[in-house]
C-alpha cells in the first residue's frame, strides 16, 4: 500500500509570520540524495519529469537540481524540494536526512508532503522506498498526488511575483462588468481592443509581449477537442487583427481547479504585423447551460525561455472567480 501525508501550514503557530517567501525558478525541483541512490534514482526522476510544453522550442514543465544531503541546511530555502531515499542500497547520508525530517510522519514505502516547513510558498516531499523498483511503483501510484500539489505551489509562485508589480484597477473592472470575472490584471497592461456588443476585450503588455483576451459566447456543449478547436479557430481569427492560429504543437489538457474540471487547450501563432509569434493557450469556463467565457493567453518573446510567462498568464486566469449577480 502507498502513503499519501499532506501536511500544510506545518508550523501555523510557530513564527510563521516570520517567514521569508521561497526564493528560486517556480518550476525548479531541488533533489537530495545520496551518492549511492543517485544512480538508481536520477534516471527514474528524469523520465517521470521529462514532460515538456513546446513554445515553440521543447521547454520542461520542471526542471531538476540534484545536491547532496550535506547541502540540505544550504538549499533548503528553496520552492519546490524533495528527500529521495531507498533502502537498497544501504547509505548514510541519504537515509539519514529522510529520517530526521521525517520519521514521525511515514514508515517504510512511503511519501509525505509538507507546505511551507521552512519559507512560504514552499514545497517539501520526502520519498522513500525499499529500492527503485519500488520508488518506480509509488512515483507511478501518486502522479495525480504528486503533480497536482507541485502544479499548485508553481502557481502560488508566479502569483507572487504578478501581484507584486502592481494592479491595474480600471481593466480589472471593466472585465469584472463585463464578463463578470474578478481577475487581478497587471498594472502594465494596457487595452488593446474591445468590443462590447459580442463581447470581447483584449489586453496587453510590453516586453516581453503578453496578451490576454476574453470572449463570451453562446455554445452548445463542446463534445470533442476537435470541434472545440474549430469554434476557437474562428473566434480568434475573426477578433485578433493580423494574428493566424497555426496548426503546430497543438495538444489538449484538462486541470481541476477548486472542483472545477477546465479543458486548456495550447498551440502556436503567428503574428504578420511583428513577423513574429509564439505560444498560446486557451481556457473554457462554462458560465451557464449554453454560455462560455473563453480567456486566451498569448506570449511573444523570441530566443528566449517562455515557460515561466505562460505559467504566469495561466496562474492569473485560473486564479480568478466568477462573481454573484449581487457582487458585480
Amino acid at each position: 500500500m502507498y502513503y499519501k501525508i499532506l501536511i500544510i501550514s506545518f508550523l501555523l503557530f510557530v513564527g510563521c509570520d516570520t517567514k521569508k517567501v521561497a526564493i528560486g525558478e517556480a518550476n525548479m525541483i531541488t533533489i537530495f540524495c545520496s551518492e549511492e541512490d543517485l544512480v538508481f534514482v536520477q534516471p527514474v526522476f528524469n523520465e517521470y519529469f521529462s514532460k515538456s510544453l513546446n513554445l515553440p522550442q521543447p521547454e520542461k514543465l520542471y526542471e531538476l537540481q540534484w545536491k547532496d544531503p550535506i547541502e540540505f541546511s544550504s538549499f533548503n530555502n528553496r520552492h519546490n524540494l524533495v528527500v529521495a531515499s531507498l533502502k537498497n542500497p544501504i547509505d548514510e547520508s541519504g537515509d539519514l536526512l529522510y529520517k530526521k525530517l521525517f520519521q514521525n510522519f511515514s514508515s517504510d514505502d512511503s511519501l509525505v508532503a509538507i507546505f511551507d516547513l521552512y519559507n512560504k510558498i514552499q514545497l517539501l516531499f520526502g520519498i522513500f522506498a525499499m529500492d527503485v523498483q519500488q520508488l518506480q511503483q509509488q512515483l507511478d501510484f501518486n502522479t495525480e498526488f504528486i503533480m497536482d500539489n507541485l502544479n499548485k505551489n508553481q502557481r502560488k509562485s508566479v502569483l507572487y511575483s504578478a501581484y507584486d508589480t502592481g494592479k491595474n484597477k480600471e481593466l480589472s473592472l471593466k472585465i469584472q462588468e463585463w464578463f463578470g470575472y474578478d481577475i487581478f490584471i497587471q498594472k502594465d497592461f494596457k487595452l488593446i481592443k474591445e468590443n462590447l456588443q459580442l463581447p470581447f476585450l483584449w489586453i496587453g503588455r510590453g516586453y516581453p509581449y503578453r496578451w490576454l483576451t476574453f470572449h463570451e459566447i453562446e455554445l452548445e456543449e463542446i463534445s470533442s477537442p476537435d470541434l472545440t478547436w474549430n469554434v476557437i479557430d474562428a473566434l480568434l481569427e475573426s477578433t485578433l487583427e493580423n494574428i493566424e492560429v497555426t496548426k503546430d504543437f497543438r495538444s489538449n489538457e484538462l486541470v481541476t481547479i477548486d472542483g472545477r474540471l477546465l479543458p486548456i487547450l495550447r498551440g502556436n501563432y503567428y503574428h504578420s504585423e511583428s513577423e513574429s509569434g509564439g505560444p498560446f493557450f486557451t481556457i473554457l469556463f462554462h458560465e451557464t447551460d449554453t454560455r462560455y467565457l473563453i480567456v486566451s493567453g498569448f506570449v511573444n518573446y523570441p530566443g528566449h525561455s517562455k515557460i515561466f510567462l505562460i505559467k504566469q498568464l495561466e496562474a492569473l486566469i485560473l486564479d480568478g472567480k466568477f462573481l454573484e449577480r449581487g457582487d458585480q
